[in-house]
């Protein structure tokens, strides 16, 4: 029996993990830029850049990179365990709710965490 609940819900937390992906880049790409900008400024010159390593801008580029592939990852799996919980069998809509339980919980998205729930429940119906 398809989870109809469980897959709207985990496919829009898997949407909004890759939309928290893109908004983590964009984050850090303005605090980049803003420390370009205040570089030279009296009241960045009393922090150093080699030593605070937060303040290094190669360093929140890496950290860019890293959060947006884990929200990308995660967006995902979220979508895939929300399309198998779309389906008839009951066997691939407790696999899609189970998978969507572990990613939600990965990557602490509480509307794909519920998905999931829905998805175990509507599976044993």
């Amino acid at each position: 029996m398809k989870s109809t609940v469980g897959f709207i819900l985990a496919l829009i937390g898997g949407i909004f993990s890759i939309l928290g992906g893109i908004m983590v880049v964009i984050e850090i790409l303005v605090q980049v830029w803003t420390m370009q900008l205040l570089q030279n400024s009296p009241t960045m010159s009393a922090f150093s850049q080699k030593s605070i390593p937060l303040f290094n801008p190669n360093f929140l580029i890496i950290m860019a990179v890293i959060g947006f592939l884990w929200f990308l990852v995660i967006g995902i799996l979220g979508i895939v365990s929300s399309i198998m919980m779309n389906k008839e069998d009951n066997n691939k809509v407790k696999k899609g709710g189970i998978m969507a339980l572990v990613v939600g919980i990965l990557g602490l998205n509480i509307l794909t965490i519920l998905g999931g729930i829905f998805g175990i429940i509507d599976s044993k119906k």
